[in-house]
């Protein structure tokens, strides 16, 4: 009896583990969010993006399993418009030119538009001043046929009025020859190829996700892929939330966190620009965009720099809201500006380098892609037309995808935001001398890629083909020790992750993602610790700022299995007041029974539209992100009560 005693007693601790480890499980069970509890609602047709690398022993295996759905799906589509392309019949007339010399009235083209009237014209310059938009010259006139111009401006403005004294034609010339030709004829040797260094062109189109190529520019993409011969890169992530951060990383290969606490207030000047380099090595540089992202400089950064022009136009209005200067096109007026740039760049050095963004037709309207489709498919061929496609290398890039729309806050769209477009064009002569480097682009097209590897391809042409001499002395590092930047002409590891190229979770498109419908505790307990981290950023701003709530969460999306009772979300929830709507990724972890914690991973996301709503804070490009101002709180509510 005593020994049967002693062995009880000696298992006691045995079966009491047991229980603890039944109810562990049967608590597991019940609310596990990673496992058997959960019921999975994802789209129909999602898989890896990858075609399968043909390698030793069949397709490798790729460690990033980029989400994939069909970009034509009912889902997809059921958010897409077409719409014509963009032309301005209704906009006043351009009937000046301007050489840089001289200012000339084109007589037929005025008789054409305006009949025999008389009209007299006047003009001024448009400078660039430092933390001043623009700087106008004073009035320089009349004139009725041709006026000279002193200094050679880059940008001026033009208005002519008939004899009632009434505006009849309004315009802004820019100039970018350095010098006036005696003849428009290309010199031989513009075409030559210089010790193998090839022209850039780094030309970005806003909100262009991959998918929105497909379905909005099919002529320009058929042209590129087919009649060019361009690759397209299939696992291209996105590695900042807008414009500014993604076309950053583009030109200057860094996050601003790279920039030793230098922030935006103190000017461009210090940030390593690749236009600086490709100066130093004797190429004409330009920076072009519709839009403001890097406009704060000491003197002018580039040989073609368009603010001043930009400026003038975004403060005069000038049929400012329907992608029209009159009756010039908007986005064709920009080309036409690079077109012409690298025209008088072949007179000259011979070499160029530019960084083009293009936003305003696409930025608030996406689909409106599909208006300017005609345009950037004439663009190509007309610089293929001109042999300046011979020696260029060319990237077609989306900043993102589309971000502020109602099909951003769907699954599809929450994949189509990261996943930007990017099309790269090398030329002829490249692919026939140095097929190994060709046959590594197309390699990499199903390989992860991010913004800094096309900084490290661009950069690596300085000393073509010797791609390994441009190697970047200040190397960015990744947490898992590698160069976070992969030159697109060798090949990227199948292997590479997320982490390996410093693409933060909540931008990171390798996880996958399952929606999940249960667990309304866990998405009410993800949700209210992200609204709680949103009112701790605008801490700062509290006494302007509204206390948000949780209002509704619309979608929880897990993303990676559990590695030691861990996992992480993609949450999409609605905040009150104001109907505001966030994105975030967070990282949930269970730790002992009914013990969880939740910490967000980096950015939120806003995904709707915040124009109105924090106006009080707009000078802060972060907390106007979240802010919903007490005084609109105050109005609403007012309101409300005038309405009762």
């Amino acid at each position: 009896m005593m020994t049967l005693k002693m062995t009880l007693a000696s298992r006691k601790p045995v079966v009491i583990l047991a229980c603890f480890a039944c109810t562990l499980v049967a608590y597991w069970y019940i609310n596990d969010p990673y496992g058997s509890a959960v019921v999975y609602t994802g789209p129909d047709s999602v898989a890896d993006a990858s075609r399968g690398m043909a390698g030793e022993g069949g397709p490798e295996k790729v460690a990033c399993k980029f989400p994939y759905f069909d970009p034509f799906s009912p889902h997809a589509m059921k958010f897409y418009e077409s719409f014509p392309t963009t032309s301005c019949p209704k906009g006043m007339p351009t009937i000046t030119t301007y050489n840089g010399v001289t200012i000339k009235v084109n007589q037929t083209r005025k008789m054409q538009k305006l009949g025999s009237q008389i009209v007299k014209c006047w003009y001024r310059t448009v400078g660039y001043q430092r933390r001043v938009d623009f700087v106008n010259g004073e009035w320089q006139g009349p004139f009725q046929e041709s006026i000279q111009v002193p200094s050679r401006p880059d940008f001026v403005e033009v208005k002519c009025s008939n004899e009632k004294g009434k505006q009849v034609s309004r315009m802004h010339h820019y100039i970018v020859r350095k010098e006036e030709r005696k003849t428009e004829s290309m010199p031989k040797h513009a075409r030559k190829f210089r010790d193998n260094q090839m022209n850039v062109l780094l030309l970005g189109i806003d909100s262009l996700s991959s998918h929105l190529f497909k379905r909005a520019m099919p002529k320009t993409r058929r042209y590129l892929l087919e009649k060019l011969n361009a690759t397209e890169m299939n696992k291209y992530n996105k590695v900042g939330d807008n414009t500014y951060p993604n076309l950053l990383a583009i030109s200057a290969g860094v996050y601003e966190r790279d920039l030793n606490n230098w922030t935006k207030m103190e000017g461009f000047d210090k940030v390593p620009f690749l236009w600086n380099e490709y100066k130093a090595a004797g190429y004409r540089t330009q920076y072009l965009s519709d839009r403001v992202d890097f406009d704060d400089f000491l003197k002018i950064p580039t040989d073609s720099y368009n603010m001043p022009m930009l400026r003038a136009l975004m403060r005069d209005k000038i049929a400012f809201d329907n992608n029209c200067f009159e009756d010039k096109i908007e986005v064709k007026l920009w080309l036409d500006l690079f077109l012409e740039f690298a025209r008088d760049s072949l007179f000259t050095t011979g070499r160029f380098f530019t960084v083009a963004m293009i936003k305003r037709p696409t930025h608030d309207f996406p689909n409106q892609a599909s208006a300017v489709d005609e345009h950037y498919f004439n663009f190509f061929k007309e610089m293929k037309a001109t042999g300046l496609l011979e020696n260029t290398f060319v990237v077609l890039f989306g900043d993102h995808g589309p971000r502020m729309s109602s099909y951003r806050r769907t699954y599809y769209g929450s994949i189509e935001e990261r996943a930007a477009n990017v099309v790269i064009y090398v030329p002829p002569w490249l692919r026939k001398q140095h097929p190994n480097y060709y046959n590594n682009l197309q390699y990499n097209a199903d390989m992860l890629t991010t913004n800094f590897d096309i900084h490290e391809t661009a950069r690596s042409l300085l000393s073509f083909p010797d791609i390994a001499a441009t190697k970047n002395t200040a190397v960015y590092k990744s947490e898992t020790g590698v160069s976070r930047a992969n030159n697109l002409f060798n090949k990227i590891s199948p292997e590479r992750t997320c982490v390996d190229a410093s693409i933060t979770p909540h931008m990171c498109m390798c996880n996958g993602g399952v929606m999940i419908k249960k667990h309304e505790d866990i998405k009410k307990q993800i949700g209210e610790q992200v609204v709680k981290d949103i009112n701790s950023l605008l801490g700062p701003k509290s006494s302007l700022c509204s206390t948000l709530t949780l209002h509704t969460v619309s979608s929880l999306a897990f993303l990676n299995g559990r590695v030691g009772g861990t996992a992480m979300y993609r949450i999409m929830l609605t905040t009150s007041p104001g109907e505001a709507m966030f994105e975030a990724t967070v990282q949930y972890t269970v730790r002992f029974f009914f013990f969880s914690s939740v910490k967000t991973l980096g950015l939120i996301s806003r995904i709707n539209m915040y124009r109105g709503q924090s106006d009080c804070v707009q000078e802060d490009k972060v907390s106007r992100m979240y802010c919903y101002c007490k005084n609109v709180l105050e109005i609403k509510k007012s309101e409300v009560k005038t309405q009762r």
